[in-house]
């Protein structure tokens, strides 16, 4: 092992080179220290103690384990359950939120200024995933993310944001790292994303959609109700005073029409229709016993 670093380049090379016979496997284990005695420590003490091998078992037992809820057996199952893999790995456990994707910075075409952070959950693109999901048998994910934004901090409608950081954190301001490159030479590095204070009210559709779809599995609950007001609040709004295109390609406000205004008017509708069933249900449950 030994460690390189050219002149022009700022940060070194770790070099490794390992012979190996068949049967035989190597385990190279890498981590970060905040300063030079916190990195001692972990090489000293904290990696020793780590069994790294059953670490590794347990989460290809975990990973299969999972994917074995795949219904799906068409064509191309092998490639399904690799993208549904993909998805999955979109999911922060600890809330339930999902990533648009886990990338930030990582240009659309190298020598572009079209380099977003994208480590933030869209409600629109976790719903689309969802669908994904959903239509494969893993129903527990939206279970999750249903949980993840009843516990998201608005006041009503209006103030409920079009995204929000993986723990629900509201304030996604923008920042240029100047003192970055970026991906070959592509810059601005950017971490942040100004589309945190926009509204797209097609958004909200797809949120209301991410209920339908949770109560069609069986789970309602009363927040539920108090979301969906919200929301039919923050539309009747927003249908006056105008909204943002999509996928933010424009900073201008519209007004509401197209697309938007089809996918939340059937969106409230269905909306609508499962709130009255599920109070129907309600109702008629005490009778039954």
């Amino acid at each position: 092992m030994r460690v390189e670093q050219d002149e022009t380049d700022g940060h070194p090379s770790i070099i490794v080179q390992i012979t190996l016979r068949e049967g035989e496997n190597v385990l190279f284990a890498v981590g970060v220290g905040r300063s030079l005695q916190a990195a001692r420590r972990l090489v000293e003490y904290e990696l020793q103690q780590r069994n790294f091998d059953f670490e590794l078992a347990h989460t290809l037992h975990c990973w299969r384990k999972w994917v074995k809820g795949c219904n799906y057996y068409g064509p191309y199952a092998d490639v399904v359950e690799r993208s549904a893999l993909t998805l999955k790995m979109m999911t922060y456990a600890p809330t339930g939120a999902i990533v648009a994707a886990p990338t930030a910075s990582l240009p659309e075409d190298l020598g572009g200024t079209r380099n977003w952070d994208y480590r933030y959950t869209w409600l629109r693109d976790a719903t689309f995933t969802l669908y994904a999901l959903n239509v494969l048998g893993f129903t527990e994910e939206a279970r999750a993310f249903t949980h993840w934004l009843r516990r998201l901090s608005y006041v009503d409608g209006e103030d409920l944001q079009i995204m929000y950081g993986i723990r629900g954190e509201r304030d996604l301001t923008e920042q240029v790292l100047t003192h970055l490159s970026g991906y070959c030479d592509t810059s601005p590095v950017r971490i942040g994303n100004g589309a945190a204070s926009q509204k797209q009210l097609d958004v909200f559709g797809e949120v209301l959609d991410c209920i339908h779809l949770y109560r069609r599995q069986g789970g309602f609950e009363r927040y539920g109700e108090t979301l969906d007001g919200a929301l039919w609040a923050m539309m009747r709004t927003f249908y006056h005073t105008g909204t943002i295109p999509l996928w933010e390609l424009s900073r201008k406000r519209m007004t509401m029409k197209g697309s938007m205004l089809r996918t939340c008017y059937y969106r409230l509708l269905a909306s609508f229709l499962l709130m009255i069933h599920a109070c129907a249900q309600q109702l008629i449950a005490p009778l039954s016993d």
